[in-house]
């Protein structure tokens, strides 16, 4: 079962890089859903290991169904959500394409941890009640499991996940 973690793991990794690279500039209309600072793309929150979590960088896409949520504190802790969709909806971890991935960028190796259908102890929601080809907002959970070469140990805990973007 090792190969398909990886090329699970792999699909994250792409998905994260095509995420970073774009982004929009245009402001959200504020909702009132409590999801923390507003970016130029929107805002996205999270209580990770009972540590709550507000992002200071989002990037965001829709492309054919596929939608990539990343964002960055400013500590460096990155949320990165990866889910094929087909509307508003709840969906969970179970497909390749799927994932949640947490990683904390530091001096020496990076931390990073994951969730992807097939990982033991790994597990992931996300609730789209708004998804527009401009526009998505919901809430997220999960729990993610260290990823073996990096320097994480463990899982960490997602709760109280919020977001509110635009692409």
């Amino acid at each position: 079962m090792m190969p398909p973690m990886i090329n699970r793991f792999a699909i994250s990794v792409l998905l994260a890089l095509i995420c970073v690279g774009c982004s929009s500039t245009t402001e959200p209309t504020d909702t009132g859903s409590g999801t923390g600072t507003t970016l130029a793309n929107g805002s996205m929150s999270a209580t990770i290991d009972g540590v709550a979590w507000t992002a200071a960088a989002i990037t965001a896409t829709n492309s054919g169904g596929q939608v990539a949520i990343g964002a960055t504190s400013s500590s460096l802790l990155s949320i990165n959500l990866f889910f094929v969709v087909n509307g508003p909806g709840t969906y969970t971890v179970n497909s390749a394409i799927s994932s949640f991935l947490v990683s904390q960028a530091s001096t020496g190796a990076a931390s990073t941890w994951t969730a992807v259908s097939g990982l033991a102890g790994s597990s992931g929601t996300v609730t789209f009640t708004t998804l527009t080809t401009t526009r998505a907002v919901g809430t997220f959970s999960g729990v993610v499991v260290a990823n073996a070469g990096t320097a994480a140990v463990g899982t960490r805990t997602i709760t109280n996940g919020r977001f509110d973007v635009r692409f």
